[in-house]
């Protein structure tokens, strides 16, 4: 015959509970502790990519895509720096040259397409190389000497590896260069 133990189980009261808010507070982390994290810097990692002299970021939320280039169907009677109109899934895109529109030197003839935006607000760019993610510590202490086009579309400026990022507002130079081809 075996013999069966019984384990006595006891039961709290609701009153031994403690509440929600007294359970998520009790614990109170140490002062000197916290002290010692605000000297810490924040990073921030994007993705970036070139265009001659300069880097520009990508928002986090922002919608981008590479692609080689595209045949590209020029537009008559516009300025050299609008490349033409890609077809994209069935959607025209614009195709600006920054490089051309900022009289930089252009060594490097076979340039890859980023396309940011999607549908009918898509614009693609001309860019050097694949982006890159780029880890930003500080904010540069002063705005450096930019053109205008980008002065008015800049919202921060960063300084990683000795090199100038813009955190740029794409639909901001979009309009304004489609402004400028309709000018």
């Amino acid at each position: 015959m075996t013999k069966t133990r019984q384990t006595a189980v006891t039961q709290k009261s609701s009153t031994d509970w403690q509440t929600p808010t007294e359970a998520l507070t009790r614990f109170k982390p140490d002062p000197m502790a916290m002290d010692s994290h605000a000297a810490v810097p924040v990073h921030t990692k994007r993705y970036g990519f070139k265009i001659g002299d300069f880097g520009f970021i990508l928002a986090d939320n922002e919608k981008a895509e590479i692609v080689d280039q595209l045949a590209v169907c020029p537009m008559p009677n516009t300025p050299v720096w609008f490349k033409g109109m890609i077809n994209v899934r069935g959607n025209l895109v614009p195709v600006f040259d920054l490089k051309k529109y900022l009289d930089m030197k252009d060594e490097q003839p076979a340039r890859r397409l980023l396309i940011i935006g999607q549908g009918a607000k898509a614009a693609s760019l001309l860019i050097d190389d694949l982006p890159e993610v780029v880890e930003f510590s500080k904010l540069a202490a002063d705005m450096p000497p930019l053109p205008p086009i980008l002065q008015t579309c800049t919202r921060k400026v960063y300084l990683y590896n000795q090199f100038i990022w813009l955190d740029l507002d794409f639909s901001g130079i979009f309009t304004e260069l489609g402004a400028r081809i309709a000018a």
